[in-house]
């Protein structure tokens, strides 16, 4: 496949991840529900109920401080209590409380409502397909180390004057 097609392919990959979070967004915050990663979060400890805060870090992709203040502040909102390992005192396990239960049933269908409408024009075979692709990119992204790849910017500015110069921001890549 042509370079330029690739870069398109990436162009509409980054807009399409943009829209979908500046949406969900949104109409989370229109219902004053939470975020996606808070909601997330609730759902796999819903589904893993005693959970260590390391597994759950590596299940959402996550740095641990990051999830650290995350959890603390569900934990004040009384969504999920945290318990030390009997065994290891460093060890966290993560556990959902009632109220936390009834946030996350809310959320995941708010989710479910966001993902119908996501979806509504593709076939079964489309959303399989998609998913399959998806899954695949995201294998190929957990295969590199960040740190061994050369990029000729760095950081965020570098990252725009990059796309700048190469006509990727503004809308110019509504120009492809």
């Amino acid at each position: 496949m042509e370079s330029e097609e690739l870069m398109k392919l990436y162009i509409e990959l980054q807009r399409l991840a943009r829209q979908m979070h500046r949406f969900a967004y949104k109409a989370m915050h229109e219902g004053n529900h939470y975020r996606g990663a808070q909601s997330r979060l609730l759902t796999v400890v819903a589904e893993n109920d005693g959970i260590t805060q390391r597994e759950l870090a590596e299940i959402l992709d996550v740095r641990p401080s990051s999830l650290t203040a995350m959890v603390g502040k569900m934990e004040q909102f009384e969504l999920i209590k945290r318990k030390q390992d009997e065994k290891d005192q460093r060890v966290m396990h993560i556990y959902i409380t009632d109220k936390g239960k009834e946030i996350e049933v809310k959320s995941k269908d708010d989710i479910q409502k966001l993902a119908d409408l996501l979806f509504e024009n593709l076939s079964e075979e489309e959303i399989k397909n998609m998913l399959a692709i998806i899954e695949k990119l995201s294998h190929t992204f957990n295969s590199y180390d960040i740190g061994d790849l050369q990029f000729g910017f760095h950081g965020y500015h570098g990252y725009h004057e990059c796309h700048r110069f190469h006509g990727y921001h503004h809308g110019i890549e509504d120009n492809f």
